[in-house]
């Protein structure tokens, strides 16, 4: 198909018309978060927002193109590459070359809102098969999934990278006919690794795991569905995608455990639901209705060692999707009763689907014996909670949800009405719930945004001349929600709001930094932190949290400026980013040769 042909197809325009749509109201029903009614943020922006602030004064005299691997701005000197959950690679982090950091938090959560539409309608339309009514519910139910829009309202920056998921999805399901065999087999993993790579390097690196389990929870429901015309074709681009994330997120996961290992994070207890049934009900109101406060699942818990507020059981696709598949699996039982007995392999997909939808549920159940196996596994180990994990089940449920409207005869009879309805009513009941807990938020975004916005002198060089310390009510060294916001007046806080050194900065080794100018000398060392040390003390020939000497004067002065200065990186730095350029260089061989086996092809047909 053409280029014109493809442009003038109606359902690109319904695509888009459709998408247009739901990011207006996407933007109705949850702007007014963006700041909040008292023009405050969620609480995680105290780190994210001043985090993206960072990013675009290195902007100033660097490219956001390659590593970027300390920053002056934060507790006397980070690292930056190495943190797991830094967002400088991120959509939003570029958006800030052209608007403030809260107006590129907000364009994310409108720019992945509509990729999460659209790419659940693609996925729904293609690879299911259905009709564009029952297409846009299920797209209607996942964007307006709880996780994305409430963590992004709390500050959990990261999440927006969830919606890639349908896409991912379609690109491991899509038939392709342009191009049969291996080549198609690859046409279509590469773009789903390279939506993968970035939700990896967009600090969703924890989250891979429960989006993984969704994929292949999303792929089984296909296969369900739509029966064995794919053979393991899917499961094979799952396999090339996953592999090509790997290799071209090897740099950044080889620093991370660098990092890590210095400063591990499996000191936390590991929260889990008390039984099975508070488990079941858990999950019931998180997915279903209205998401609980502490004081509704503190007494369903064991072994949390900190509140888990309204935001971490935000995941909801509500009541509308409960009644959708509850009236589509009633009318599914009575059609499978009129019919043959399935197959014995389609029990073997359902016996697996239900497998895979346990596991978000099993990793969240609480007892002595399991929460310990759980805490010596790798990546969980580090984790402060796994009920996160019930994000992998929301694009499942949306489109096992769309599925089951197929079944409902009402439906048949008048899809279009019937669905704009229940999209109408998936918007009503978000924008009539209850957020006093988001209008209550404490961070103020003034501070950022206003100097961001403020006229600078021409040339400027930006530059952490101080360090300080936030006190609380009795004058006590103590982490406020703007402690962060020290970057603005050129100082770095000591008292600093890093999950890196624990959240009550247990881990973070702050002597002998003490309140005063960065040149300050004591016993031959500059008053602020060589962020090498942290992530490659034995290449640097340091300890973590060790200063720069008197006699490193000059890497010091670059560091405060926001620039590059020498050190050795972990030892096989060069040897991982050797194989993701690699792999980049292949992927674009392949591409070209594609290409122009395409070129030849479209001249000998026109020949």
């Amino acid at each position: 198909m053409s280029l014109r042909q493809r442009l003038s197809d109606p359902r690109l325009w319904s695509l888009l018309l459709l998408t247009a749509g739901a990011v207006l109201m996407h933007h109705l029903i949850f702007g007014e978060l963006f700041p909040n009614d008292q023009g405050k943020l969620g609480h995680d922006y105290s780190l994210f927002l001043p985090h993206l602030l960072d990013g675009w004064l290195w902007s100033q005299h660097n490219s956001l193109l390659g590593i970027r691997w300390f920053s002056p701005s934060f507790c006397g000197g980070v690292p930056v590459f190495a943190n797991p959950q830094n967002v400088f690679h991120t959509l939003t982090q570029w958006l800030t070359l052209w608007m403030d950091p809260l107006a590129a938090v907000y364009a994310t959560l409108l720019i992945f809102g509509g990729l999460g539409f659209a790419g659940t309608l693609l996925l729904l339309r293609g690879p299911f098969g259905l009709a564009t009514p029952w297409a846009l519910i299920g797209a209607v139910l996942f964007q307006f999934n709880g996780f994305f829009s409430y963590r992004l309202a709390i500050g959990g920056l990261p999440s927006h990278s969830v919606m890639l998921l349908p896409l991912v999805a379609f690109f491991l399901l899509r038939r392709e006919d342009s191009f049969p065999g291996w080549r198609g087999q690859l046409l279509n993993s590469i773009p789903a690794g390279l939506l993968l790579t970035y939700m990896f390097w967009a600090a969703s690196n924890t989250q891979m795991l429960p989006y993984g389990l969704g994929l292949m929870m999303v792929m089984v429901l296909q296969r369900l569905a739509r029966g064995p015309d794919r053979g393991w074709g899917p499961w094979l681009r799952l396999g090339v995608a996953v592999a090509l994330t790997g290799l071209l997120s090897a740099p950044k996961m080889h620093a991370s455990m660098a990092l890590l290992q210095q400063f591990p994070r499996d000191h936390y207890s590991l929260p889990g639901a008390k039984g099975v049934a508070e488990l079941l009900w858990l999950a019931f109101q998180s997915l279903f209705l209205k998401a609980p406060s502490w004081a509704d699942t503190q007494p369903l818990l064991a072994n949390y060692f900190t509140v888990l507020e309204r935001h971490e059981w935000e995941y909801g696709l509500t009541w509308i999707a409960l009644l959708l598949l509850l009236g589509g699996g009633t009318g599914a039982l009575l059609d499978w009763k009129a019919r043959p007995a399935p197959a014995p392999r389609s029990w073997a997909w359902a016996g697996l689907l239900l497998l895979l939808m346990a596991i978000p549920l099993a990793v969240n159940l609480y007892t002595p014996d399991w929460n310990a196996l759980l805490k010596r596994m790798p990546v969980i180990a580090n984790s402060t909670t796994l009920f996160r994990w019930f994000a992998g089940l929301m694009l499942p449920l949306a489109v096992l949800a769309a599925l089951a409207a197929t079944r409902l005869p009402v439906l048949a009879r008048w899809p279009w009405p019937l669905a704009l309805a229940v999209a109408g009513g998936v918007w009503g009941i978000h924008a009539t719930t209850e957020r006093n807990f988001y209008h209550q938020q404490p961070y103020d975004p003034n501070p950022v945004v206003t100097y961001y916005r403020a006229a600078k002198p021409v040339p400027w060089t930006p530059m952490i001349q101080s360090i300080g310390m936030t006190v609380n009510a009795e004058n006590k060294p103590a982490t406020g929600v703007g402690s962060n916001d020290g970057l603005i007046r050129g100082m770095s806080i000591i008292t600093c709001y890093e999950p890196m050194f624990g959240y009550g900065l247990e881990r973070f080794p702050w002597q002998p930094l003490a309140p005063g100018p960065v040149n300050r000398v004591t016993d031959g060392k500059l008053n602020i932190k060589n962020p090498a040390c942290y992530m490659a003390p034995r290449e640097n020939q340091c300890h973590p949290g060790a200063h720069f000497s008197s006699e490193q004067w000059h890497e010091a002065l670059n560091f405060m400026s926001y620039k590059p200065f020498a050190f050795e990186p972990p030892k096989g730095h060069q040897a991982v980013v050797a194989v993701a350029l690699t792999t980049l260089a292949v992927l674009a061989a392949f591409l070209l040769w594609v290409l122009a086996s395409r070129r030849q092809t479209d001249t000998g047909g026109a020949a």
